[in-house]
């Protein structure tokens, strides 16, 4: 079960999530599409975002955030903006055991596909920035 600071994961899994991409502003991705499997009937909370920042320190910076409340499989596209930045995050808000998977594909490609079973504060992060014209983080 996963009991420490949920703000404090966010962060190192922020650091270790971090995907780059090509280096052409051509070759960017155009979508997101975020795969939940989960029999969860209550508190699976999955929030996602197009636009945040990850300054020096590593602590995510969300300018936006949307939240859908997941009751069993589901499965949504998002449209990446023209920073092409993607952050998928499913929580569990409950004090039940939940059996979870979180894939992402970026452009119909896997990205991200982990398992885990989660209890209350547990979470599963995906984070995804496209680098353009070899410009550092």
């Amino acid at each position: 079960m996963n009991t420490r600071g949920v703000g404090k994961r966010f962060m190192v899994a922020a650091l270790t999530g971090l995907a780059l991409g090509c280096t052409k502003e051509a070759d960017a991705p155009q979508s997101a599409t975020v795969i939940v499997e989960a029999s969860a009937t209550q508190g699976l909370l999955l929030i996602v975002s197009t636009r945040f920042e990850v300054p020096t320190g590593g602590q995510v910076a969300y300018a936006n955030v949307d939240t859908v409340q997941v009751t069993g499989n589901y499965t949504e596209t998002y449209a990446l903006n023209s920073e092409a930045r993607f952050s998928a995050i499913l929580l569990n808000e409950t004090e039940a055991i939940e059996v979870v998977r979180l894939s992402v594909l970026i452009d119909n490609n896997v990205q991200y596909d982990e398992a885990a079973t989660m209890g209350m504060g547990g979470f599963l992060q995906f984070l995804y920035r496209f680098q353009f014209d070899g410009l550092g983080l």
